[in-house]
C-alpha cells in the first residue's frame, strides 16, 4: 500500500464531507465510506448473524474523526448520525487536543440528520475478538457470567482483517479466523469477520487504533446495545496517551450503542491465569504481531515471550508457540518500552499468589534488572519517535529509507 501524506497545517474552513454506500450481496455486506479528497474506506462484512440495513452512519464518524482532527477540517456526514454520539465526539476531541495538541485539533462535526434511537437488545453485547489475551478474557468473563450486573449475552464476536493483520497477509488471517471459529464454537458464540482498509487513513496506529476497532464494532450495533473492547492494561497502569483507554473509548458511544472497555480491574497476568483456569483456551491464544504465514505465534517476539511468562505465572505450560521461551530467552527478554518492568513484576506477583515456582522466576528477575537499566533508553527512543512523527514527511522517509517499510 502507498502511504498517504497529511500535513499538520492550521485549521481550514474546507469541509471534509463523507457519505456511505451500502450493498448487500449473498454472504456478505459491503459498506463504503466516501471521503472527499481521500481514499474510500471499505468494510466487507461476513456474519453468521444477519445484519439489517444501516439506520445511521455513526461508524463512519468514528472511522474518520482522527483524519478530520489531523487536518483541522470540519467533518460533515451526508446522512443520519446519533445526536448523542456527536455530543460525545466533542469531548473525545477535547481529550486528544489536550493530550497531543501539536497533532489533533477540535473540529466541528455535523450531519444532514441528527437522530437518536432507543437502545435495543440491551442484554446483548458485540465483542471485539482478536483471539488475544484481552479479548478472550473479556468474552469469557461474560460467557461465564462473572461480571455481575454488567453481564452481557455475546450476540457476536467480531474478528477484523486489516487492523493488526495486514490485508495482504491472507494466510495469517485465514489461520486466525479458523482458530477463532473453533474457540467461539466451544462457547456457542457466533463469529463475524470484517475486512477493512481503514489503516490507509490511519497515521499513528498506537494513538488511533481504538477508533478503528470501535468503528468495526459499530457496524454491528443492530445486534446488541453494547460494544465490548478488551482493555490493554489494568487500572493500576493506564498508559496515556494511548489509542484505547476507558477515558476515550466510552466517548465513542451513542445512546443506542455504548462502548465498554472491559477487564480493566485485572492485570494481564491475572487475565491469563483466569483463561487457563476457566477454559481450554490458553493454548489457542493469538498474541503474535509478526503474523507469520502458517503460524499463530512465533514464540520469540516480545509479545510471545511476555505471554509465555504470563502462562508460567499461572502454572500452565505454554502451548501454541512455535518456540518455547526457556531460562535464557526469558532472562534476555527486552520489552518495547518502560512498561516491561511492570509486566514482569506483575507476573511474579501473580505466581507468588498462586504458589507457582520454577527457574523462570529467577530469569524474570534478571530481565527486570535489564529492562530497568534500559528505561532511559526507552524514554529517549519514545521521545525521538514522537519528534520524528510530528513531521509526517520525515516519518515516512525514515520508515522507507532506514527501516525499508512503505506503510
Amino acid at each position: 500500500m502507498n502511504a498517504h501524506t497529511w500535513d499538520f497545517a492550521p485549521a481550514t474552513k474546507e469541509v471534509l464531507r463523507i457519505g456511505v454506500e451500502e450493498r448487500h450481496e449473498p454472504g456478505r455486506i459491503l459498506r463504503t465510506v466516501h471521503i472527499a479528497g481521500h481514499p474510500d474506506i471499505v468494510y466487507e462484512i461476513e456474519s453468521a448473524v444477519p445484519l439489517p440495513p444501516l439506520e445511521n452512519l455513526d461508524f463512519a464518524v468514528i472511522a474518520t474523526i482522527f483524519l478530520a482532527m489531523r487536518r483541522g477540517q470540519p467533518l460533515y456526514v451526508e446522512g443520519a448520525v446519533s445526536r448523542s454520539l456527536l455530543a460525545n465526539i466533542e469531548e473525545f476531541q477535547e481529550v486528544w487536543s489536550n493530550w497531543m495538541p501539536e497533532r489533533y485539533r477540535v473540529v466541528p462535526v455535523s450531519a444532514a440528520v441528527e437522530t437518536d434511537q432507543a437502545p435495543e437488545n440491551t442484554e446483548k453485547g458485540v465483542f471485539a475478538f482478536s483471539g488475544g489475551v484481552d479479548a478472550t478474557f473479556s468474552l469469557l468473563l461474560h460467557h461465564k457470567r462473572h461480571v455481575g450486573r454488567r453481564t452481557l449475552e455475546p450476540a457476536v464476536a467480531v474478528l477484523a482483517h486489516g487492523l493488526d493483520i495486514p490485508l495482504p497477509n491472507k494466510a495469517a488471517f485465514s489461520a486466525a479466523r479458523d482458530q477463532a471459529g473453533k474457540v467461539l464454537e466451544s462457547i456457542g458464540t457466533p463469529l463475524a469477520t470484517i475486512r477493512t482498509n481503514w489503516r490507509d487513513i490511519c497515521y499513528d496506529w498506537e494513538m488511533e487504533h481504538g477508533a478503528g476497532v470501535v468503528a468495526c464494532l459499530a457496524n454491528f450495533s443492530a445486534l446488541g446495545a453494547t460494544g465490548v473492547v478488551g482493555g490493554d492494561e489494568g487500572y493500576e497502569w493506564i498508559n496515556i496517551p494511548w489509542g484505547s483507554t476507558p477515558i476515550t473509548n466510552g466517548l465513542l458511544s451513542s445512546g443506542s450503542f455504548a462502548i465498554r472497555t472491559e477487564a480493566m480491574g485485572h492485570s494481564r497476568a491475572e487475565r491469563v491465569a483466569y483463561i487457563a483456569g476457566q477454559s481450554d483456551m490458553a493454548g489457542s491464544l493469538r498474541v503474535c504481531w509478526k503474523n507469520i504465514e502458517g503460524l499463530m505465534n512465533c514464540g520469540v517476539c516480545e509479545k510471545c515471550i511476555r505471554t509465555q511468562i504470563n502462562l508460567l505465572a499461572a502454572g500452565v505450560a505454554p502451548k501454541g508457540f512455535a518456540q518455547r521461551a526457556g531460562f535464557v530467552r526469558i532472562a534476555l527478554y527486552t520489552g518495547k518500552d518502560a512498561d516491561a518492568v511492570y509486566f514482569l513484576r506483575d507476573s511474579l506477583r501473580t505466581a507468588a499468589r498462586r504458589g507457582v515456582g520454577g527457574p523462570w522466576r529467577y530469569a524474570a528477575r534478571i530481565a527486570i534488572v535489564k529492562n530497568w537499566l534500559l528505561n532511559p533508553w526507552f524514554i529517549l527512543c519514545n521521545r525521538l519517535k514522537r519528534l520524528i512523527r510530528s513531521n509526517e514527511r520525515l516519518y515516512w522517509a525514515v520508515r522507507k529509507r532506514i527501516l525499508g517499510k512503505d506503510t
